[in-house]
């Protein structure tokens, strides 16, 4: 009973450990993305602002390309602290994995 008891025991860790590395992967997938979009925006902003120098773009398009940017770099650090988070969650499980 206590070996049926410590192999389920480790199975549901294992899980645990496979459940955390999944959420971290998805996590980092996301922020890499969110990385992406600010990198995208920033060019869009930096267009937009020659634009608007020119005469050509007008304030309000200047000023929406503006608000995606700051936009997209906060959704990119939730996105990094979410990662970190996930990792964290993944530290923990395996910390405890060790049965003896």
């Amino acid at each position: 009973m206590i070996a049926s008891q410590t192999s389920n025991t480790e199975q549901q860790l294992r899980l645990q450990v496979n459940m955390a590395a999944n959420s971290f992967n998805t996590a980092l997938i996301n922020y890499n993305a969110a990385v992406s979009q600010v990198a995208s925006s920033e060019k869009y902003y930096n267009d937009e602002l020659r634009l608007y120098k020119e005469g050509i773009a007008l304030y309000i398009e200047l000023l929406d390309a503006q608000n995606q940017l700051v936009s997209a770099k906060l959704q990119a650090n939730i996105s990094l602290y979410d990662t970190l988070i996930k990792q964290a969650e993944i530290e923990r499980a395996n910390a405890s994995f060790i049965i003896q």
